[in-house]
């Protein structure tokens, strides 16, 4: 079923997949607010390693991307950049749910392992890029938590649980990328996803724009396009 969904909707760009923001995601509550829900949308993949400090016992945490939660009209997905995703080792995401009983944030951890990424049908060959998508599709959420998600329900497009665009955006359109950049230059006491906006500079809408990779250089999608954006690593799958 993603893989049939995936092959009709790509949205990729250098270094970072980018979704024009519709409107606001499912709301848990009328009162919540965009960010406070984007908290729980958005998340950082980690990869654990072990502890720097030589104790067997204990692992670090090692930053390594952006991604995002997708919801259709019955399942759930991850999606974020396959050169994220496409390791020799297992993800994992320390996530916020909403406890439906007690109305209390609580932190999850989801574990995502490396056999279970799925990614676009259109592989790397010598003239063209793969396109940089990967999803997931996930098991429900136990003891009544929840996470807010982007709805995609392109059979019912008025729908208000619709939030991605069914049609790609053009040049000037405003966009706001949240994600996880590596370096702020600041200290954070606890993951928050971090904005910042810009707009479409560019598309491609054909196969013109390419970069040079492993000596040799290839084409992207003709669907990618460029985003005037400030942007780091750590953005790779930001929404």
């Amino acid at each position: 079923e993603i893989m049939r969904r995936l092959r009709k909707h790509t949205f990729t760009i250098p270094l970072f997949l980018m979704a024009a923001m519709a409107s606001s995601p499912a709301a848990a509550g009328a009162q919540e607010t965009f960010y406070s829900q984007a908290t729980r949308t958005i998340i950082r993949l980690e990869r654990k390693v072990p502890s720097p400090n030589g104790d067997k016992s204990k692992t670090a945490r090692v930053a390594q991307g952006t991604a995002f939660f997708v919801k259709t009209d019955r399942d759930l997905f991850i999606v974020t950049a396959r050169h994220v995703a496409e390791n020799d080792y297992d993800l994992s995401a320390r996530v916020k749910t909403l406890n439906q009983d007690t109305g209390l944030t609580e932190v999850i951890e989801l574990r995502l392992p490396r056999n279970r990424w799925v990614f676009h049908p259109r592989g790397a060959d010598q003239k063209n890029r793969y396109v940089d998508v990967a999803a997931m599709k996930l098991p429900g959420i136990k003891g009544g938590r929840r996470v807010t998600a982007f709805g995609y329900l392109p059979a019912n497009p008025a729908s208000t649980d619709n939030h991605l665009p069914l049609e790609d955006p053009s040049p000037p359109e405003a966009v706001v990328v949240f994600g996880f950049p590596l370096n702020l230059g600041m200290e954070l006491s606890e993951q928050r996803p971090f904005g910042r906006a810009g707009i479409v500079s560019m598309i491609a809408g054909e196969k013109f724009l390419s970069i040079e990779e492993e000596r040799k250089r290839r084409f992207f999608d003709e669907r990618v396009f460029l985003a005037d954006i400030e942007s780091q690593p750590g953005n790779s799958g930001s929404p």
